[in-house]
């Protein structure tokens, strides 16, 4: 299985090229001729591993005065494809780094919060009021928009650099070996470009994790395929079809937050989080066979997105393991969006779907080290398209917390749903919270409060999921 990803050029591989360029301006005119031997660029593929996703992992509470993170879950061993060997010419090797972890369960555990023992409730319990929840949803609003047919790499190079990236681009989707330069374009350039393209183009899943070039600076390169065309042809018909079925289903009143969400929610309903899937790594892998890799939930979201005119590039980092996620452009700012680690254990609930990485800013990221882009990604730091924001589930003390939880349990209650969620505004705000509703168990007071105003009552033993990265609590029902 193939990996995309960001690539950087050993200093080695300049110096191979300029010691070939060189050799070959010394020589004479036959062995000039001989230069077709080219030289080679490999994208070297290696095996990674990925945490799965969060399991039922159950844990009694004790007294504890602040929330305990878990260890991640055992990794994942993926497959990979053995870089390309040539025998025509040396061999220039790119490092690598490949984005491929799902570890919902980073800063996150399920815990089980016992019912309390048979005692008379307390004389005076927490009040709330019954009126419903005011959300920042806004007015729905009609979507007119345009498909977008390039990535976020392509739009912020300079006019010469957009040619030698369509120059590439139309040779592998017309399943071209041979791409002439205009000119002599600098190797690295060459190299970034082509990286950029095996990893961002979603429907290229069959190009080679290598190129052959003639000389540094480079005028041609050779590409080849992994796959032949008519099953590339195939595949992408048919992860066009799947994505269409999920565009039909967007309805006129539906903002552009509520169709990323819908989006968002589709993909993780119906893919599940698999290392050993083939094409795991593409749209394809997510949307038709429904089983892949963080690229693959990326390539699905970014999909979907260009569709629909929704600006959104790829960002990769390091969380443990290397690790790739989308970045959405809303009402002209930009948000980070982790699909992958929204996407919970199915086993254990095949019905749940998290928010704690929906349209996050980057400081919501303090687990992982995001990468340095050959273009830069841009900054995520607005809050207002975040899910917790817009649904006024942020709690800014306990008191809001309180009252969050208890709208949303009745609510809850009268839809037959069974989870409610909410998110700390700081980390004082979270331990607070972590400390009166689940080490002192508060959130039992909560639910007898919530089950005197429906007909349909909650038992007072709930599950709970925590993310003390994002600071957002997920509480299960029954």
């Amino acid at each position: 299985m193939k990996i995309r990803k960001k690539y950087l050029i050993k200093a080695f591989a300049l110096l191979a090229a300029a010691i070939f360029s060189a050799c070959g301006a010394s020589g004479s005119a036959k062995d000039s001729e001989k230069k077709e031997a080219l030289l080679e660029t490999t994208i070297s593929t290696f095996s990674q591993t990925e945490p799965a996703a969060t399991t039922s992992q159950t844990s009694q509470t004790t007294s504890q005065t602040t929330p305990q993170t878990t260890a991640s879950e055992p990794a994942k061993a993926e497959t990979t494809i053995a870089p390309e060997t040539t025998t025509l010419s040396e061999s220039v090797t790119i490092a690598t780094t490949a984005p491929v972890t799902q570890p919902t369960a980073t800063a996150a555990q399920i815990l089980q919060i016992p019912v309390p023992a048979q005692t008379p409730a307390p004389q005076t319990e927490i009040s709330f009021s019954t009126t419903s929840q005011t959300t920042t949803a806004g007015q729905a609003v009609l979507q007119k928009l345009s498909p977008i047919n390039s990535t976020y790499t392509y739009n912020n190079l300079s006019p010469e650099l957009k040619k030698v990236y369509n120059k590439i681009l139309s040779a592998a989707k017309n399943f071209t070996t041979q791409v002439v330069f205009d000119s002599p374009v600098n190797l690295n350039d060459v190299s970034e470009i082509y990286s950029a393209i095996y990893m961002e183009e979603i429907n290229l899943q069959y190009l080679s994790n290598s190129f052959k070039y003639d000389a540094s600076p480079v005028t041609k390169i050779q590409i080849s395929f992994d796959y032949p065309q008519s099953q590339i042809n195939l595949m992408n018909a048919q992860t066009e079809e799947a994505a269409n079925r999920i565009i039909a289903g967007i309805t006129p009143t539906m903002t552009a937050f509520d169709i990323v969400k819908y989006f968002h929610d589709t993909i993780i309903k119906n893919c599940t989080y698999d290392a050993s899937a083939e094409f795991a790594s593409t749209a394809y892998g997510a949307l038709v066979n429904g089983r892949a890799l963080c690229q693959g939930y990326s390539h699905a979201m970014a999909l979907l997105c260009n569709k629909v005119g929704i600006e959104n590039a790829f960002a990769t980092g390091y969380a443990k393991e290397d690790h790739m996620w989308n970045m959405i452009k809303l009402n002209g700012v930009w948000y980070n969006l982790d699909v992958t680690w929204d996407d919970p254990d199915k086993a254990a609930y095949p019905d749940l779907v998290f928010y704690d990485y929906f349209n996050v800013t980057n400081s919501d990221l303090t687990s992982r080290q995001i990468y340095s882009s050959y273009v830069p990604l841009p900054d995520a730091f607005a809050t207002d398209e975040n899910y917790f924001v817009k649904n006024g589930f942020v709690a800014n003390s306990l008191a809001d917390a309180q009252q969050i939880l208890f709208n949303q349990i009745v609510n809850a209650a009268n839809r037959g749903e069974k989870y409610v969620r909410l998110k700390c505004a700081n980390t004082q705000v979270y331990n607070e919270v972590y400390q009166s509703l689940v080490t002192q168990n508060g959130i039992s007071s909560i639910i007898r409060q919530a089950n005197s105003q429906v007909q349909n009552k909650f038992n007072l033993s709930v599950k709970l999921t925590v993310n003390t990265e994002t600071r957002v609590m997920n509480f299960i029902l029954s």
